[in-house]
């Protein structure tokens, strides 16, 4: 059967359910849902086909997303038949405009949450009006809108949280309100100000300001100084960190140093600090660990922090602290003091670091015992010695907790691999690139000892061959295997083969190989493999 008849049996099967709480669709020609449905999350309908009948849907809708919903008639639709809704996204619209917005207000009084993300037509005015109209709004997002040019007046008694990216230059609010702000990706940014009314005698219960991305932000500072000082996130970062799930990458590097240290000084209750910003130095994390030491538990600076080791052990004095990831001008010594101190780290991250070395690394293995992951790439110092404690009587708790270890491109070989193995039953990720020296016999080991991996990268590890493929598919027969995801990028001997026996016998989600691999599995693709993605790159690979 096609598609769109699959699509309308489908819808009528629904239709004929009475007393369904709720339906999906992505795609089809025409919907029409029962009359007591109450939620309704439904994708390109409508988009280059006639219609999306939603008044169909009856008056106990109270939850309604439309995405890439392109029908002219669906947004009046809305306004006019759907009086409960209380959460209403209309992301990717064409048809967004202030009168629009008006209408679904007094179509919608109760409406609590509203996403207009990426409506093409969606500016300053058409979110003054929704914030204007729309008297319970307690959550709007107007993400990668790229009309929002102008400066609007965010002004709202209600809202609680907001998320607005695209290419807006000063972002004015009289949130009274506010808990969580999101201006991540406004990549013109210059300021966050508070304007209208004057602010709370309490101050604005911030505990959220994200700002990511943000390459032209420079005043911050006096918005902060108008909240209650509880703000416990303070985000001026982007691309993701392994360890401590903030980014790692500097992008806000046009606020001045002055600046940040001040922002950071109103957070005293900051639970999590993303300091990725190039002007971040000795003084500004000295400021951080003063005002925040007894509540810091997770802080992320950037590789190339100007950051020296005696500011890094500043961080002796956040007794909380659990996850970190640190600047590259951080030494051997600075790792191993701080592993000393700090019990309670469960996420380090020391990346492309000359100074760290084996030593260090024990250190921070012997004293965490509650690290979960850790992530220490192109760190060449690191060798076997560094998994010592793993093996050792004296450390029964090393690692014994470990999930997500990254040691790519360092010096270790089969022994250390052979250590992770006998401790690390927990190990969930495992990426070894680079590691020339690792053969088919620490895999394998790793393979046999840790049940649970389910995501192995093994880039350019050039020792290793087809073995490795069958001791893994040994291992999933075994233990009924875990593994979702395989990157052999770059080992050479690893051919298309034993690659084609192991998606035979392992329910893989994704393969990264060499492209001349990945063209002769997908030319002999079976149904057996199910949706396994294939994938040839070096740099972009994320499971």
């Amino acid at each position: 059967t096609t598609h769109e008849t699959l699509f309308e049996r489908c819808c009528a099967c629904v239709c004929g359910c009475a007393h369904a709480a709720g339906a999906e669709a992505f795609g089809g020609r025409k919907l029409l849902l029962p009359r007591d449905v109450a939620q309704a999350v439904l994708g390109r309908a409508g988009h280059a086909l006639p219609l999306l009948r939603v008044p169909a849907v009856g008056r106990a809708l109270w939850r309604l997303e439309l995405d890439q919903c392109g029908a002219a008639d669906v947004p009046a639709a809305v306004a006019q038949c759907c009086p409960a809704l209380r959460v209403l996204a209309l992301r990717h619209s064409a048809r967004l405009t202030a009168e629009l917005m008006r209408q679904i207000a007094e179509g919608c009084p109760d409406l609590e949450a509203l996403d207009m993300s990426f409506g093409t037509r969606v500016d300053g005015r058409c979110v003054e009006a929704a914030l204007r109209h729309c008297t319970a709004l307690t959550a709007l997002s107007c993400e990668g809108c790229l009309a929002l040019d102008q400066a609007p007046l965010m002004a709202s008694r209600t809202l609680r949280q907001l998320r607005v990216g695209g290419p807006i230059a000063s972002l004015r609010m009289e949130l009274p309100s506010l808990e969580r702000l999101d201006c991540s990706d406004c990549w013109q940014l210059q300021t966050i100000a508070w304007d209208g009314a004057p602010p709370p005698a309490s101050g604005v219960p911030l505990e959220r300001l994200a700002a990511s991305s943000c390459a032209m932000l420079r005043c911050v500072a006096p918005f902060l100084a108008v909240c209650s000082g509880n703000v416990t996130e303070l985000d001026f970062t982007s691309v993701r960190s392994s360890a401590c799930s903030l980014p790692n990458v500097a992008q806000c590097d046009a606020l001045p140093p002055a600046e940040l240290c001040t922002a950071v000084s109103l957070c005293p209750h900051a639970v999590e600090l993303g300091l990725c910003c190039a002007c971040v130095h000795d003084g500004v994390l000295r400021e951080a660990c003063r005002v925040a030491s007894g509540s810091l538990h997770t802080l992320a600076l950037s590789i190339g922090a100007a950051v020296t080791a005696a500011g890094a052990g500043e961080l002796r004095q956040c007794l909380l602290l659990q996850r970190v990831a640190l600047p590259r001008s951080v030494t051997a010594e600075c790792v191993a003091d701080l592993a000393a101190h700090l019990k309670n780290l469960r996420a380090v991250e020391l990346m492309e670091n000359p100074s760290v070395d084996s030593g260090s690394v024990a250190a921070l293995l012997a004293s965490c015992t509650a690290l979960d992951t850790l992530t220490m790439c192109d760190c060449p110092r690191v060798g076997d010695a560094a998994f010592e404690p793993l093996a050792c009587a004296l450390t029964p708790g090393a690692g014994a907790v470990l999930a997500h270890l990254a040691i790519g491109d360092s010096d270790v070989t089969d022994a250390a691999l052979l250590a992770v193995a006998g401790r690390c039953a927990a190990l969930h990720t495992i990426d070894l690139s680079g590691d020339v020296r690792v053969t088919d016999t620490g895999v394998a080991a790793v393979l046999h000892g840790c049940p649970r991996l389910a995501v192995i990268t093994l880039q350019r590890c050039l020792l290793l061959t087809n073995a490795v493929i069958a001791a893994l598919a040994a291992a999933h027969k075994r233990d009924c295997g875990a593994v979702e995801f395989l990157d052999v990028y770059g080992c050479a001997a690893v051919g298309s083969g034993a690659l084609s026996a192991l998606l035979d016998a392992v329910d893989l989600r994704q393969l990264n190989a060499s492209a001349l691999v990945v063209e002769r599995l997908e030319a002999a693709r079976l149904p057996a493999w199910g949706g396994v993605r294939f994938f040839s790159t070096r740099n972009d690979w994320d499971p």
